[in-house]
């Protein structure tokens, strides 16, 4: 991936990640404590909100990115956790640089702070070697989201 991709890719990421923190509204007291589990992100040197989370039984780092709509890892990341991504549908993933080959998969389990998802959907970008999982919406769909000093908080909303 070139130098210029990757930082372009980040730009738009950065973007993304700090319009969608800045309209989140500011936790109430005890607000995630009092509806169970939580995972607070912080935002890392590049701009990101990043937090180490698990793929299975193995740890990677997340970056949230509630703009995508699943999971995104890349060729080398899907490796190392053991995903076999090919035998996935083939699939097209638009980014910043255009449409792209992708391997579409589920993955048994998710856990993000206190937070566990089974049967999450994510792809596998070809070439794409980031370091990071961006958590999208098949994990983040029925998440509630707040600010609190400087993290973004997810946790899961009660149900009335």
């Amino acid at each position: 991936m070139s130098k210029a991709y990757c930082w372009s890719l980040g730009v738009v990421l950065f973007v993304l990640s700090v319009a969608s923190v800045a309209a989140l509204d500011p936790c109430s007291a005890g607000m995630a404590r009092a509806a169970g589990g939580e995972a607070r992100f912080y935002r890392d040197s590049s701009g990101a909100h990043r937090l180490r989370g698990r793929i299975g039984r193995t740890a990677v780092t997340f970056e949230l990115a509630p703009a995508v709509d699943t999971l995104v890892l890349g060729e080398r990341e899907a490796a190392r956790l053991g995903l076999r991504a090919q035998r996935g549908g083939v699939v097209r993933y638009r980014d910043s640089s255009g449409i792209r080959v992708a391997h579409s998969l589920v993955l048994d389990s998710v856990q993000v702070g206190d937070i566990v998802r089974e049967r999450v959907r994510a792809v596998v970008v070809s070439g794409e070697d980031a370091g990071v999982v961006l958590l999208g919406q098949s994990f983040l769909r029925g998440l509630a989201r707040c600010r609190d000093a400087g993290a973004v908080v997810l946790y899961q909303a009660r149900r009335r």
